[in-house]
């Protein structure tokens, strides 16, 4: 058994536990959650809930291993699926598991990744952090543009509405470190406090992001062997294709290394490693712009 604690309230937990319970009924192998000695799911102590889980003896998954990825996508598009019909517990869907306003989200993001392009432009004494923002700004921007134009061409909104309307789950972190794959050759989803209602793009694009994040450039035949992975087991119309190719094309990876870089500079710390990640990202995202040219045709 595990025991965790779980910084929520008590309606992101009863949330959580109704998912599992009806993930598991649809034969997604995830831990099973203990009942206490009251009958619920969980128990405070101190101020802090606790919730015991089954313990799945096994190990991470390998995204360089091409038979774990093909089982990783296919155990995401088996999730996705099972969580038709899923109703959710009396106390209904917690306002932080609803699908996020995606187009204030991207609009925001791409509005501050301005900001700090041109507080760096406008630096007397530029450092490497504002020459590579001076330098690449003006092209991540440019993919903030295209994605967000791609997601509204593909009808983003209605598969959005969609997940609120049928309460469609994803897990929000679905990757190895939250997969265990067991002597059986079987994949265990774990760590489910993140699972929400969500359109299936948040989970596609998060995944991709990782796999391709631990490569030296972006690679399409890759990224094309995981959707065509994914789609045997839960299929996607054509717009929900192109929406999953748009949402990969905004810079994400960028973004979230220049976000943690930037906080850190305004506290004052100087952070090497984390400044080579950022150029590693910069550089990643700006590869995939050719790089995801033609995906759509060769999957359809």
């Amino acid at each position: 058994r595990i025991v965790k604690k779980l910084p929520y309230d008590e309606q992101v937990i009863d949330f959580m536990v109704a998912a599992i319970r009806h993930l598991r009924a649809k034969g997604v192998r995830t831990p099973a959650v203990m009942r206490a000695l009251d009958g619920r799911h969980r128990v405070r102590l101190n101020g802090e809930w606790y919730a015991v889980f089954e313990a799945v003896p096994g190990r991470k998954p390998k995204y360089k291993r091409k038979e774990e990825l093909a089982a990783i996508m296919r155990a995401m598009a088996e999730f996705h699926k099972a969580s038709k019909g899923f109703v959710p517990p009396p106390g209904g869907i917690p306002r932080a598991r609803l699908p996020e306003d995606w187009k204030r989200a991207r609009a925001a993001e791409r509005a501050q990744l301005a900001a700090w392009r041109s507080a760096a432009l406008n630096k007397e004494q530029p450092d490497e952090f504002d020459r590579l923002l001076s330098s690449w700004g003006a092209a991540l921007l440019a993919q903030c543009d295209a994605a967000i134009e791609g997601l509204q061409f593909a009808g983003f909104d209605r598969w959005v509405e969609a997940a609120r309307r049928t309460h469609a789950l994803c897990h929000l972190d679905f990757a190895a470190g939250n997969l265990v794959l067991t002597a059986d050759g079987a994949l265990h989803v774990v760590d489910m406090d993140t699972v929400a209602v969500e359109a299936p793009s948040a989970d596609l694009r998060k995944i991709v992001n990782k796999v391709m994040r631990q490569l030296p450039s972006w690679d399409p035949e890759t990224m094309m062997f995981m959707l065509r992975e994914y789609r045997t087991v839960h299929p996607l119309t054509d717009g929900q294709l192109r929406a999953v190719l748009a949402d990969v094309a905004f810079p994400h990876l960028s973004f979230e290394q220049i976000a943690k870089y930037a906080a850190k500079r305004e506290a004052g710390e100087e952070d090497a490693e984390l400044l080579a990640k950022v150029r590693r990202m910069i550089a990643l995202d700006v590869s995939k712009a050719s790089a995801l040219r033609g995906v759509h045709a060769a999957i359809r």
